[in-house]
């Protein structure tokens, strides 16, 4: 399988209470989810959910993905984006402008078998 990770730094100071928000609906599973828009290659926005893995502790947030992935080509091309993550049980929105850094096998192999590893046979 050909695949690659995003890294998307999130801004400092919202790190406590995005964590925090993570925390109190740690028992809804439709809290894992938000949504990550990006631009085509002809302007147009893109806008996809995706499954919270982990926030890295240099506040980047891990995407995992497969090179196949529209998302991969978008990102690749124009790294700028935008995550935008709704709690409804707590009522709490989030958005973060992104900058995405693709890393991919050749890059970093090690580092993208042990990511890839965690994920279950269905994720």
């Amino acid at each position: 399988m050909d695949s690659s990770t995003l890294q998307i730094p999130v801004v400092a100071p919202w790190r406590q209470l995005l964590l925090a928000s993570l925390q109190r609906t740690k028992d809804i599973p439709e809290s894992r989810y938000f949504q990550l828009a990006s631009v085509d290659n002809t302007g147009a926005p893109r806008c996809r959910t995706l499954v919270f893995r982990e926030l890295h502790q240099d506040n980047e947030i891990i995407i995992i993905s497969d090179t196949r992935t529209e998302k991969f080509t978008e990102f690749s091309s124009n790294p700028r984006g935008q995550i935008c993550w709704y709690f409804a049980h707590t009522r709490e929105q989030y958005r973060f402008d992104v900058t995405a850094q693709v890393t991919t096998f050749i890059d970093n192999e090690l580092w993208l078998t042990e990511h890839w590893s965690r994920l279950s046979d269905a994720g």
